[in-house]
């Protein structure tokens, strides 16, 4: 459980932050915590372009 008063870890960057109480209270800790809107996307971002390297629709590489 996920209390207002204890800190967490943003995903995408590996920041501590703490967390709106009731946004983050009871998340499952499986799931991926941003400290920002801006690290939400980056990490969106990057897991949309893991997807497009990995597809077979033989996307471009994204990483060189």
């Amino acid at each position: 459980m996920f209390g207002p008063d204890l800190s967490a870890w943003c995903t995408n960057c590996g920041e501590e932050f703490d967390p709106i109480p009731g946004v983050l209270v009871c998340k499952d800790p499986d799931e991926p915590r941003f400290c920002s809107d801006n690290c939400a996307d980056a990490w969106s971002a990057a897991v949309d372009a893991e997807e497009v390297y990995y597809s077979d629709a033989g996307g471009a590489p994204v990483f060189p």
